[in-house]
Formats: structure tokens, C-alpha cells, sequence
């Protein structure tokens, strides 16, 4: 089988030897050997099987570049190719980055200095994504005791433990900065129980890595413009931004079901546009709607928030239920957020 050359020394990159190339590719198969789970990764859906797949038969045919970003702990990409596809190079941006986030590339000089590019910072004046989205409750988000590896609910203090050791993010807070792009992952903690992801980064050319994960993961989980070591560091939590959380609402409407959908979801929703102008507006039309539990549902998002104008247009509600929440006014601490869980 002919494998591609490429000048690796001319993008920067440190090509193997044989052998170093046949041990590589051992040294990868064991660690994606279909049992045991690499430490400070989540792996949700398929994405473990599939990661375990895309890993057999490569060779480790060049290493490179090194990145320091984030945090002073070096990380190292690698290259990999694979004997029925030798016309593709995959990129992983890191080692412990899962198979399915490595970047195809083309076999040229040119190619390769594009994807390294890529999956560097950028530059301080370039245009960022801003986004929010749930992330998750803590009794339902589960991540491991970094001692015992056990399962368990992503408290502050546990979800803290493992987000220090998550592999692709770097710094010692809450929010910290990806290890390659750069790309800021933060979460804030809503109402004591609730995780909300906010995150900032530029645009990557990245959408067959990321595809490959939401095929995985059998829904559109994350956008297609999203570095891969950013995604790395969300998976295993739940990814809905206000736009998936409307489409669900119009679905229950659809079929009838507000009284039983709207409640929970409109939490979400909530949680997900706090801080920006969406908030208060959509609250009030929900404070409008024909369905009670609905109604109760938005005084309590504008309890929690502190929408007084919401409460205030709810007091005299037909519903005593609804009534109970708003006469009750915001809470004395709202809105019930915490920016920064860690310090």
C-alpha cells in the first residue's frame, strides 16, 4: 500500500520514522481499544464506538504543531493516515482528542498549513461567535469523580474537579479559554441546579469533524462552524440553544400538549436568553397565554429573573395558581445567577 508523500518539515511538522509510524498506530489503537474510556472525556450517543472505529489500521506518519494556549501545559497534534484512505491525512489537534474531531486534510504543503492554521488562535481583532445554550441539570448531567471514576451528578464542586481535568480547556475557572483555538467555554449556574453553557469563539473550518459528532450523537447537536477543541469540551452535556428550544415549543403546540411541555421548556428557555433583550418580551407574551400552567410558568422564569412587569401583569390572573406565584413578586436575591461557580 502507497502512502502519500508530503513535505511535513516544510508546514512545521516533525515526520515519523517507520517504525515510529507502526507504533503510533499501535500506541493509538490501545488507547481507543473499545474498553477502557480515556480519563477527563464524556462520550455520549455512538461517539465512543465510532471514535474506537476511526482509530484501527492508522499510522502516525508526523507530529505537530505544539500548542500553548490557555494554559501552560504543552499539547501536541498529530497526523494519521489510513491504508484504505491514503488519500487523506487526519489531523488531531490534540492526542486525547476524540478520532471523530480529527480534521481530514488533504496531502499538500498548502493543506496542511491551512488546518494548522485553523485550530490556532486568531487574531485579537477577528469576529467571534457569541452563543448560550442549556447545558444541562445537575442531577441529570453526570460526569466522573476524578478519584473513583465513578458517575456523578455535576455539582459545583464536582463538575469543578472535572472540568479542571477536561483535557481541552485551559485556566482554572469556571470559564477558560480552549488549549488550541483559544475559543472561551464558560457555564453559569441558574437557580442552583441548572448549567447554562456561553460561550465565544471564531468560526473554524471545521464542519466535517463536527458533523461527524452530531452523526454520532444522531441529532444536530452543534453548529457546523464550531472549533473541534471547543466541541471536545462540551461533549457529554446537553447543547440546545433558544431556537431548538422554540421549535419544541411549536411542536407541543401543535399537538395539543402546552400544559404539560411549555412548563419545564420555558425554563430552559429562560435560563438560555438571560441577559439579553429576548427575555423580558418573550415573557410577557408567554404571562399571556391561554393555558395556565403556562402563564405560572413565566412568573416564575420573572421570579427568578426579577421581571417585576410580568408579576405585576399576572396578580389578578383568573388562575390561583398562577396567582400565587406573582403575588409573591421577584425574589429577593434574583436573578438567581451565577456568573462564575468557581471564582
Amino acid at each position: 500500500m502507497s502512502w502519500p508523500v508530503v513535505d511535513f518539515a516544510a508546514a512545521g511538522l516533525v515526520p515519523t520514522t517507520p517504525p515510529e509510524a507502526e507504533q503510533g498506530g499501535r500506541t493509538l489503537a490501545e488507547r481507543f481499544d473499545g474498553e477502557t474510556l480515556p480519563m477527563g472525556t464524556l462520550w455520549p450517543g455512538e461517539t465512543w464506538m465510532r471514535s474506537v472505529e476511526r482509530a484501527q489500521g492508522k499510522r502516525l506518519v508526523a507530529r505537530g504543531p505544539v500548542f500553548h494556549a490557555g494554559t501552560e501545559l504543552e499539547a501536541e497534534g498529530a497526523w494519521f493516515v489510513d491504508a484504505e484512505q491514503p488519500s487523506t491525512l487526519w489531523f488531531a489537534a490534540t492526542a486525547e482528542i476524540s478520532p471523530l474531531l480529527w480534521i481530514p486534510v488533504e496531502p499538500t504543503v498548502d493543506a496542511l498549513r491551512a488546518a494548522i492554521a485553523s485550530v490556532r488562535p486568531a487574531a485579537e481583532e477577528a469576529a467571534r461567535t457569541e452563543r448560550r445554550a442549556w447545558a444541562g441539570y445537575t442531577d441529570e448531567v453526570l460526569v466522573p469523580n476524578v478519584y473513583s471514576g465513578e458517575l456523578t451528578h455535576s455539582t459545583v464542586d464536582q463538575l469543578t474537579n472535572y472540568w479542571l481535568f477536561n483535557p481541552f480547556r485551559g485556566g482554572t475557572s469556571m470559564g477558560a479559554y480552549t488549549r488550541c483555538t483559544a475559543s472561551f467555554a464558560g457555564l453559569e449556574m441558574h437557580f442552583g441546579e441548572a448549567w447554562v453553557w456561553t460561550l465565544s469563539y471564531v468560526p473554524a473550518p471545521h464542519a466535517a469533524a463536527v458533523q461527524a459528532v452530531n452523526d454520532a450523537l444522531g441529532h444536530c447537536a452543534y453548529p457546523l462552524d464550531m472549533p473541534v477543541d471547543l466541541v471536545a469540551c462540551l461533549l457529554g452535556f446537553h447543547y440546545l440553544e433558544a431556537d431548538e428550544l422554540r421549535e419544541v415549543f411549536a411542536r407541543a403546540a401543535d399537538a395539543g400538549e402546552e400544559d404539560t411541555q411549555f412548563g419545564p421548556l420555558l425554563t430552559l428557555l429562560a435560563a438560555v436568553i438571560y441577559g439579553t433583550p429576548a427575555l423580558d418580551a418573550e415573557l410577557a407574551t408567554y404571562a399571556a397565554h391561554p393555558v395556565p400552567l403556562v402563564r405560572r410558568s413565566a412568573a416564575i422564569a420573572a421570579h427568578t429573573y426579577g421581571n417585576e412587569g410580568v408579576l405585576a401583569s399576572l396578580v389578578d390572573d383568573p388562575d390561583p395558581s398562577v396567582r400565587e406565584v406573582a403575588v409573591d413578586g421577584v425574589h429577593p436575591e434574583a436573578p438567581l445567577v451565577w456568573a462564575n461557580p468557581i471564582g
